[in-house]
């Protein structure tokens, strides 16, 4: 969900409604995270070490549109194309090795990407229609599988496949559990409000360092955590002025939970990311007295929550960073944007001579981010 979707995001969800069953309350256990009123004062660079930037080679065949994601693999990076399903292998220096699969209905081919995952070695895509591919990490296909219950987000657990499927009625939970062999389902966050649907961009899932899978909720201040089959509670958020009122969940229909969404200010999770070392939560925040979205980003490092906004880096969001490990953030960016948060980071580029001479339309550069 990028931050200039903020005035189209009621636009862009799909408005279905769930059935009728009790009113929704979201409840969070233990402490919960509190935002700051204001990010104004807290600059951004001195979460930052060294940035390290790395152009992606430009060929005219294998050009991404405009919103791409980041997979990694040992010896390299995997840039993904979701609008336009194209799939690319680079080395560390940036350079083009592959494709994986293509566009299309036959066998290795995807129309609609809805998420890539490495699991040892192996690279799998989930696509619309219900479809999983395994490639090897050379891109020969080892597998296809039809059937797969892809929803709004996907992701593939040890006991099976984890779907998201947000307020959307397919289901009579949120998030489901389809099991490896038996194909039986297990249900998570009953879905018991009669909500709009939000087809959000960014990923709901991320693996977590410890174990598990962080999952997204629409609008939730809580980030959960599915483990050993369950789903918990696993980092709760406290937005002050911008938490969605409770008549929100209430609603009658999906038309006046819209519309309620509309009239006050509101604040909901667009990213979560966590390595051994840093915690990282992207807010996307929408007051309606100035009619303005902002994003507020909070970085924990183990002992507090340093909280900043992006505002003078040459960045619309954080949006382009789509991993952490260790202690960096890894990213991909535009060469209009690389070049930005390069002049706005000056004394931070360890080699900023990379991206001399990078035009408008070559290709992606991936940033590597060293927090501190």
């Amino acid at each position: 969900m990028k931050l200039n979707m903020f005035g189209g995001i009621l636009c862009s969800g799909v408005l279905l409604m769930a059935g009728c069953r009790s009113n929704t309350t979201i409840t969070t256990t233990g402490d919960a995270v509190q935002m700051p009123r204001s990010v104004e004062d807290e600059p951004f660079s001195d979460s930052v070490l060294s940035l390290e930037l790395v152009p992606l080679e430009t060929d005219g065949h294998h050009l991404l549109g405009n919103n791409v994601e980041l997979g990694l693999q040992n010896d390299g990076y995997i840039v993904y194309d979701k609008r336009n399903a194209r799939i690319f292998c680079y080395s560390q220096e940036g350079e083009f090795l592959h494709v994986i699969g293509g566009r299309g209905n036959g066998p290795g081919e995807y129309l609609n990407i809805r998420n890539l995952q490495v699991i040892d070695g192996k690279i799998h895509v989930f696509s619309q229609p219900d479809k999983e591919l395994v490639f090897s990490s050379e891109g020969e296909l080892l597998e296809h599988r039809s059937g797969v219950p892809v929803g709004f987000g996907i992701h593939r657990v040890d006991a099976g496949i984890l779907s998201y499927y947000g307020y959307s009625g397919q289901r009579n939970h949120r998030i489901v559990l389809k099991r490896g062999e038996t194909g039986l389902e297990s249900g998570f966050l009953k879905l018991d409000a009669k909500l709009m649907t939000l087809d959000l961009e960014n990923e709901l899932f991320y693996d977590l360092p410890g174990g598990g899978v962080s999952i997204l909720d629409s609008y939730s201040p809580t980030v959960y955590q599915y483990d050993q089959k369950t789903v918990s509670a696993y980092l709760n958020f406290d937005f002050g002025k911008y938490a969605i009122r409770e008549a929100f969940y209430q609603a009658r229909d999906a038309f006046e939970s819209a519309e309620l969404l509309m009239l006050s200010n509101y604040a909901v999770i667009g990213r979560y990311m966590e390595s051994e070392y840093y915690k990282l939560v992207q807010v996307n925040v929408f007051d309606q007295q100035d009619g303005s979205g902002e994003g507020r980003y909070g970085i924990y490092d183990g002992e507090k929550w340093r909280w900043f906004s992006l505002k003078g880096y040459g960045l619309e969001d954080m949006t382009p960073f789509r991993c952490i490990t260790g202690n960096v953030l890894i990213g991909v960016l535009s060469p209009e944007d690389a070049g930005a948060i390069c002049n706005a980071l000056q004394g931070k580029v360890i080699n900023p001579e990379r991206i001399q001479g990078i035009k408008a339309d070559d290709n992606y550069v991936i940033a590597k981010m060293v927090l501190q």
